[in-house]
């Protein structure tokens, strides 16, 4: 399976071969030997392609499920500019500083995860076995094993699914979606939304992308629907020459100081740096608000499993000594 960081590693690789001075094909043809056995017949058919005299962006679009559109626009940019080598270098910064921020998410809520793989396995058994052991009940003890075995089960569907079946780009959609619908975290979900928005829309503009063309990629680079629909509201704006910081102003899409530093931005020619800039503010906001978010959660679930446990026992204990009571 082709993860992120392979991507990334592929076009960080071709930045520092191109910037070298060597050439596209041969490259590509070092890239080849040393990439990812699903990207290798991907990058075997750009060499064939390239050393035909194409555009790489061409044949990317050949291998959508690989090269989103906001890669192949970049890379568009960059051969139009002669500077491919910066658009390689702008997507390895894209994809890199996303997948560091999920690997730091996914570290964060290791401890959460963990307790909900427990309570699956401590909280459904735990009652029948209860009553298995103290009652000698050999169907509540099989009932208990059935739910151990049958969250065994989930578990290795749920690996099968995610590892071997289920394409990493669709699978982190399907994940974007679920945060957002997720009480609690929705506010928490928009921000990483519009760091990731406001990153792809600094590195297109750097790269050299129209206006438009770099709002409306960077729009479905968000993972959000809501900011792709108010991108694909606003693009004709842009195209009038209306400038990019009243256009955000008035979509509501960036709080008002986040808007004052990308005007200050636009008249110091300096748009790409200031939106790096509040991204990276955004992000900060989001990894304070996560690591509240996650404490509170893990407290309020470990609470609760206690409790769900503590109602368990007492009632398992009420049952058994009743049994007792009633046959002296």
């Amino acid at each position: 399976m082709l993860g992120q960081a392979d991507l990334a590693h592929f076009f960080r690789e071709m930045q520092y071969q191109l910037s070298a001075g060597v050439g596209v094909v041969q490259a590509l043809g070092a890239m080849e030997a040393q990439s990812n056995p699903f990207l290798r017949l991907a990058i075997r058919r750009l060499r064939e392609e390239a050393s035909q005299g194409k555009p790489l962006s061409e044949a990317m679009a050949k291998f959508p499920d690989i090269f989103s559109p906001l890669i192949i626009s970049i890379i568009r940019a960059g051969e139009a500019s002669g500077k491919l080598a910066d658009a390689c270098g702008n997507i390895a910064g894209i994809l890199e500083r996303d997948l560091e921020m999920r690997r730091k998410l996914s570290m964060w809520t290791f401890y959460p995860k963990l307790l909900v793989v427990a309570a699956i396995f401590i909280i459904f058994p735990f009652r029948p076995l209860m009553l298995g052991i103290l009652m000698g009940n050999k169907w509540a003890l099989y009932e208990g094993l059935k739910y151990i075995i049958g969250g065994a089960l989930l578990f290795a569907l749920y690996f099968v699914l995610v590892r071997l079946i289920i394409p990493p780009r669709v699978y982190i959609k399907i994940v974007d979606v679920l945060k957002s619908a997720l009480p609690g975290i929705t506010s928490l979900a928009r921000r990483y939304a519009l760091a990731r928005f406001l990153i792809a829309l600094s590195h297109l503009y750097s790269a050299g992308v129209s206006p438009s063309e770099s709002l409306r990629l960077a729009g479905e680079s968000s993972g959000s629907p809501e900011i792709k629909k108010k991108t694909e509201e606003i693009v004709q704006r842009i195209s009038a020459g209306e400038r990019l910081s009243n256009i955000l102003d008035r979509a509501r899409i960036l709080s008002p100081s986040a808007v004052n530093m990308l005007r200050a931005g636009e008249e110091g020619g300096r748009l790409p740096e200031a939106l790096e800039l509040v991204a990276q503010r955004l992000e900060e906001e989001a990894v304070v608000s996560s690591h509240r978010w996650i404490i509170g959660a893990s407290i309020g679930f470990y609470l609760l499993v206690a409790l769900i446990l503590a109602y368990y026992i007492i009632s398992a204990y009420s049952g058994y000594y009743s049994q007792l009571l009633s046959n002296p």
